[in-house]
């Protein structure tokens, strides 16, 4: 192979190395004998039970979120005033994923924020 380094060392290894011409029980694997009460060994798969990948950690959804809002204030008389607010939740409308997924379909009903919202307000101030 190409391109490995001289000091690569895999994730993880078998107990038993492949040998050329080896038993076909050992070789490559994580087969170990284990004696039993009675005097006999018995072969098994030795299992610790650690997956060398359990600490990998899987980028979450990058979610950006804008958020904006707009008013104008009209006055009536010197004492009467109008304020008229627009605000605005995920300008962008911008769903994002809600976890990683490998079905690749985003839509209202999998996405991770709702969709754009509106919403109007009127005050009057005396």
């Amino acid at each position: 192979m190409f391109g490995v380094p001289s000091n690569y060392v895999p994730v993880s290894a078998p107990i038993n190395p492949a040998v050329i011409g080896g038993d076909a029980n050992y070789n490559n694997t994580n087969n170990v004998l284990v004696p039993l009460k009675n005097g006999t060994n018995q072969l098994v798969a030795l299992d610790t039970g650690l997956n060398p990948y359990r600490n990998q950690w899987v980028p979450g959804p990058w979610l950006t979120n804008v958020s904006a809002s707009l008013y104008k204030t009209v006055a009536f008389t010197e004492k009467v005033k109008l304020r008229l607010n627009l605000d605005a939740f995920n300008v962008l409308n911008q769903p994002g994923l809600p976890a990683p997924t490998t079905e690749g379909i985003i839509s209202l009903r999998n996405s991770a924020q709702g969709a754009r919202v509106l919403q109007y307000t009127a005050r009057i101030t005396w």
